[in-house]
This record gives C-alpha cells, sequence and structure tokens, in this order.
C-alpha cells in the first residue's frame, strides 16, 4: 500500500507540473436551496464554512464570510455576505507549478522550490515573486540566476551565510546557490545510485529533502535509497543511517531501515536530526547515528504522545529555536506539531481536502508538501496541487499569499448575500436504550410517561426545554407487541432534539413482589423490612402506617407495639400495581420472679412468668439446693406451685434453668418459696 502511495504520489506531482490554467475565470457564488439552518454548537458557537451557505465557481484564492461566526445572541434570521476575489499577477513570474519546499531567511523572504517550473524563486514579505535561480527549462547546468538549470528541485535549507542548499531530485545532485544566486553543484554525478566518496562522484537517487548543521555538514534525505546521507565540510559523501531496504527498523547507522523518507529537519542546539519517514513515522537520529521512532506508527490522524499519535504521509518538517516540531502531514491534509516531549497535536486544518483560510482546524488545505518557519514565528506552507503558498500564524492564523509580479496584478470579484436562521441546540441527555416492560401476574401494563424523567441540555435557553413523547403515556403494553416511543425537546427558540427507542413486554412468571419470611422481634425493638422485588417498582405505599419509619420507603423500619400485618403495594413505570403481606411477630420481654407464696392465699400463689406462653418449646427445670429435680416442664401451661410428687415443697431457694428453645443463652437464677 504504501509503494502504491508513494508512487500516485510522483505520478500527481508530474502530471501537476502540465496543469495551468490558460485564463482565470470569475468567480460565480451560488447560495445552497434554503432554508439554511445553522445550529450553535455545544458551547454555543458556530464558526461559518463557505460549505455551509454557498458553492463557488470559477478561478477565486480568497474568501470571506461576514459575519464569519455565531453566538447565542444571534438566534434567529441572520444574514451572511459571500465574498469571492482572485488576485491573478499580469507578470507570469509570479505564477508557481507545484511548490515544494521552502527556506526563509532574517529578513522574511521566502525561497521556495518551484519544481513544476524548475526555478528556485524569492518571495518578498510583501508578496513580490521573483527568479532567484533556474531558466525553466529542465537541466543541470551551473551558473548564476537564470544561466543555471535545474530538474524538479524539491527541499531547501539555508546555512549561517544565507547560501541555499537544493536537493535536485531530477538530477540527482546537490546543488548550491550564493546569496548573489551563483549555483553549483555540491555533490552527485547526475547518474542514479548509492555510492559513498568523493562528493562529485557520489551518486543519489531522487534527494528529497536536506537540512544544514551548524558546522556546515549537509543531510540529505536520500528518498529511493531509503537513507540519510551526509556530506562533510571536506566534500565527502557517507551514508549516516539507512539500510536502503523498506522497513521501520530502528537501530544504528546502517542498522536501521526507512521507508521513502522525504523531510528533514535538525536541532542545532542538540545535534539531533528529524525524519518525515514515509512508514508514517517521524524518526529521530542522534549525533551517533542512533535511529529511533519519535512519534507517529500507523496511518491516521489521532493526536497523542509519541506512537499512540498517528500520519498519514508526513512530507516535511520545520522545527523551531525551542525543539518543536512542524509537520506538513500530506494526506491528512494537515498541519501537526510535535513538541520536545513527542505530543502531536492539529494546528491547522480540518483533515478535508480543500483551500480555505481561516483559523486553526478550521481551515483547509490540498496536500500540504513544503513547510518552514520565518524569523517572526510566522509558517510557511506549500499547497502545492493548488499551486499556492499558505501562512500560518503564531495565532493559527491562516491565510493564502498573494502573490505578484513587477508588473502588479488584477482583480476580480463577486458578493452575495445568502439568508439563513442561526438555531439553538437542545441535547436530550437521559439514556434511553430500548426498554423491556416486565409483564407480572396480577398486572396490566401501561405506556409510561418518559417525559416525567426526561433531562436535556440546551447551548442557549436553558431551564426552557419541554417534553413530548409519541405516543402519549398510558396507551396499553401487550406482551410480545414492541411500541416504538419518540421522546421530542424543544427549547424556546423552537429547536428540537429526539430520541427513539422501543418498548417490548414481556411476561414474566416472577411475583413482583414478595418476603421470605415473617420477622419477629421483642417488645419495644424494630426491624427493617426487606421485600423481594423482581421489577422496574418506581413508588411504594405500605399500609398500615402505625409503627412505620416512612410508608413510601423501599425498606421502612418496622417498630409496632403488638403483632402487625403489613400490606405493600408496588407500583412500576408501567403502571402496575401488586400488593404482598408482611407480618411482624411482637414478643414480650420475658420476666422471671425470684419469689412467690404458694399458701392458698389467692395472692402470688404461683410462680407466673410473663410471656413465656411466646415460647410454647421451652424447658424449665428447678433444683433443690441439694441438686434433686423438683419441678420439669415443656412449655409452660400451667405455672408452677411450688409443689412436689404433689406435695409442698418447704420454704427456701431454689435454683432454676429456663432454655427458651430460640438460640439464646440459657436463663438460671433463683426463686424463693415463701409460705
Amino acid at each position: 500500500m504504501r509503494i502504491i502511495l508513494r508512487a500516485l504520489f510522483i505520478l500527481i506531482v508530474l502530471f501537476s507540473f502540465d496543469v495551468l490554467p490558460s485564463y482565470a475565470q470569475a468567480p460565480v457564488i451560488i447560495a445552497k436551496p434554503g432554508p439554511i439552518t445553522l445550529h450553535l454548537d455545544a458551547t454555543g458557537n458556530y464558526q461559518v464554512q463557505l460549505s455551509d451557505v454557498a458553492t463557488i465557481t470559477g478561478d477565486y484564492n480568497s474568501v470571506t464570510l461576514s459575519p464569519a461566526s455565531f453566538t447565542c445572541n444571534d438566534v434567529g434570521p441572520q444574514t451572511i455576505i459571500v465574498n469571492a476575489s482572485n488576485t491573478t499577477s499580469i507578470d507570469p513570474v509570479s505564477k508557481l507549478n507545484y511548490p515544494y519546499g521552502l527556506v526563509c531567511d532574517a529578513a522574511g523572504n521566502i525561497y521556495v522550490a518551484d519544481a513544476g517550473n524548475n526555478q528556485i524563486k524569492k518571495v518578498t514579505p510583501a508578496g513580490i515573486v521573483s527568479i532567484f535561480a533556474g531558466s525553466g527549462s529542465i537541466g543541470s547546468a551551473d551558473g548564476t540566476g537564470a544561466a543555471a538549470s535545474f530538474d524538479r528541485p524539491w527541499g531547501l535549507t539555508m546555512d549561517a551565510q544565507h547560501n541555499i542548499f537544493v536537493a535536485d531530485a531530477g538530477n540527482s545532485k546537490i546543488r548550491e546557490i550564493t546569496p548573489s544566486g551563483k549555483v553549483s553543484t555540491v555533490a552527485g554525478n547526475g547518474n542514479k545510485g548509492s555510492d559513498d566518496g568523493a562528493a562529485l562522484s557520489a551518486t543519489f537517487n531522487n534527494p528529497a529533502g536536506i537540512a544544514v548543521d551548524a558546522a556546515g555538514n549537509l543531510y540529505i534525505v536520500d528518498s529511493d535509497n531509503n537513507k540519510i546521507r551526509k556530506i562533510s565540510t571536506n566534500g565527502v559523501v557517507s551514508t549516516f543511517a539507512g539500510n536502503g531496504n523498506f522497513s521501520s527498523l530502528d537501530g544504528n547507522g546502517t542498522a536501521a531501515g526507512f521507508y521513502n523518507p522525504h523531510g528533514i529537519a535538525i536541532n542545532n542546539g542538540t545535534g539531533y536530526l528529524y525524519v518525515a519517514d514515509g512508514n508514517n513515522r517521524i524518526r529521530m537520529i542522534s549525533p551517533t547515528a542512533d535511529v529511533t521512532t519519535f512519534a507517529g506508527f500507523n496511518s491516521g490522524n489521532n493526536d497523542g504522545a509519541g506512537t499512540a499519535a498517528s500520519f498519514y504521509f508526513p512530507i516535511s518538517i520545520a522545527i523551531d529555536a525551542p525543539g518543536n516540531l512542524y509537520v506538513a502531514d500530506n494526506s491528512n491534509n494537515q498541519v501537526r506539531k510535535v513538541d520536545v516531549a513527542g505530543f502531536v497535536t492539529t494546528i491547522a486544518g480540518n483533515g478535508a481536502q480543500g483551500s480555505i483560510d481561516a483559523t486553526g482546524k478550521n481551515a483547509r488545505f490540498n496536500g500540504p508538501t513544503g513547510i518552514a518557519l520565518d524569523p517572526f514565528g510566522n509558517l510557511y506552507v506549500t499547497d502545492a496541487p493548488d499551486d499556492k503558498i499558505r501562512k500560518i500564524t503564531p495565532a493559527l492564523v491562516v491565510s493564502t499569499l498573494q502573490l505578484a509580479g513587477s508588473s502588479g496584478t488584477n482583480t476580480e470579484s463577486a458578493s452575495k448575500a445568502i439568508d439563513v436562521l442561526v438555531a439553538s441546540q437542545p441535547v436530550i441527555t437521559s439514556t434511553y436504550n430500548n426498554v423491556t416492560v416486565k409483564v407480572y401476574p396480577g398486572c396490566d401494563p401501561i405506556l409510561p410517561d418518559y417525559t416525567a424523567f426526561a433531562t436535556a441540555s440546551d447551548n442557549c435557553q436553558a431551564g426552557n426545554i419541554s417534553f413530548t413523547q409519541s405516543p402519549v403515556a398510558g396507551i396499553p403494553l401487550t406482551a410480545g407487541t414492541p411500541v416504538p416511543v419518540t421522546l421530542t425537546a424543544t427549547d424556546a427558540s423552537g429547536a428540537t432534539a429526539d430520541v427513539t427507542f422501543t418498548v417490548n413486554a414481556v411476561s414474566s412468571g416472577e411475583q413482583l413482589v414478595s418476603f421470605t419470611s415473617n420477622p419477629e422481634i421483642f417488645s419495644g425493638s424494630n426491624v427493617k423490612l426487606e421485600p423481594v422485588i423482581n421489577g422496574d417498582v418506581v413508588a411504594y405505599q405500605w399500609s398500615p402506617a402505625a409503627g412505620l419509619s416512612d410508608v413510601t420507603a423501599k425498606n421502612p423500619v418496622a417498630s409496632p407495639s403488638a403483632t402487625t400485618t403489613y400490606t405493600l403495594t408496588a407500583t412500576t413505570s408501567a403502571g402496575c400495581q401488586v400488593s404482598a403481606n408482611v407480618t411482624v411477630t411482637v414478643i414480650g420481654q420475658i420476666v422471671i420472679p425470684n419469689i412467690f407464696t404458694p399458701n392458698g392465699d389467692g395472692i402470688n400463689d404461683f410462680w407466673s412468668i410473663a410471656h413465656i406462653s411466646d415460647y410454647p418449646r421451652c424447658t424449665i427445670d428447678v433444683f433443690s439446693r441439694g441438686g434433686r429435680l423438683v419441678f420439669h416442664s415443656t412449655g409452660y401451661s400451667k405455672p408452677w406451685e411450688g409443689t412436689y410428687n404433689g406435695n409442698s415443697l418447704p420454704t427456701g431457694a431454689y435454683y432454676y434453668i429456663i432454655d427458651l428453645k430460640d438460640g439464646r443463652q440459657k436463663l438460671s437464677g433463683q426463686v424463693t418459696i415463701i409460705r
């Protein structure tokens, strides 16, 4: 796939050299069919794009939209004025033909490798274009200015003495241009190959990128050889990195591999080189030729740290003083930034192919190719297929340079007023997946009112949102018959948002509400009631209310003074109501007297134990002081009257043991008989 993309790129380059319009057509603005509604985004803003409101035929190199953005203050009818103009130079020198690499000098002049015209052109800060070197005809002649010739010059770099070095791709040579415009051959004998050695005897194969270090050594991206070559200041060419094979292997020097690399930049503070590799990666090469992957891994346009980010045919690189990289990401139609830590962000271009001037990601590029920084922090990018140079300010404002020759320019323009409606935008924030409503025994479900629980946000009309439901709540639901439901949120401006889901009624054999047991408590204590719920219950109602902490809670605390049966009625979201009962048994506290007087006077004649009847399984044993069992009873239906075998026991203290048979510790103590 990469080889195919690489071949297509070269074909596009070669074809583009011949595709030059012979004349310009005046721009014509055609409004899109109305009504045109522009919905503000979640932050209450909208950045207008040309494609939102109009198309333009004919030739144009500048488009303005007024206003170019809207806020919540603009909700309602508005008018956008679209202006398009085509400024062309009377002087054909200003016409670029597939501009590739560029470099800026200290004064802000731009030098462009005008590859299709086989020339190096100079562009002043005012946009005046002149031929710096090259006759325009294909050739490899050395000479001054137009006496020299090139064949598809690509990469450019400039040394501290303002000499420009050119990767002359078609000639497989490296050329030098002095500040006075004198062109000479630095390296390459003109044959395609990868021979190292004396500069003028060495060979290259489609050199694309070039960089110069502080000492004057040149580093060449020898693209079709998959190598990084070095030309030392003493005129010797060597292979600095790359084994010549297509690969992305990291390693030292010729142990590493590249894949049709193109752009290159050098950090003169650290001596590190950075290469835009055709395998969608930015490679880093240390001064000792250690090659590592700095950013990118697979094709894509993900921002992120290091190899978590992705590029799509990054083709050239520029570097600023702190060491941040700027990448012309060709097939993504974007300009990316890689900071010194390797974190990648997109600073310009939304990824769509085009030529729209705007700020940051609202702009559009068409195959950005070359990239360079001027001394004032401005980036310049060659949109090669469109024959344009684009400027990106430090504030990320993208504009197209208006180029002119010394003979001046001609401008044709058009303007059109287009009516639009600026609308706010409600967003339903509730989550509505397809809903299943269970049908329980004794339950007749109806469609719930989902508007009662709906929530929404609005970018402009917060708090003024109403909801409607279709079909309306209350219609009967039938098991096995799905019902599609649409909720619509409408804000104060009339803007709407919809969400649609399906309600399915499904029969269930489970009881909606039940209890696993009836609890028992001691008098004066309490218990939390724990119903078993098998559905989407939305309301609870208990009765009677006596002794309950909350009659509408799922799990109220019950503290009745006497045994009480409570009824829970549960209501589902589908309107079903099912009831179930639970009984809370209140057990009195055991009270054991320590004395009784069985003398037949009818007062305290029996050992009466309060609430012992609540424990029908209990056992009661009474022993004399000598340890003889004088009384035994299972249950205590008949109180002890102080006898043993029908005879009255003597006055005195007796020892008892009571086992309630409820898991608690046995009760023991003394009871005294007094006569």
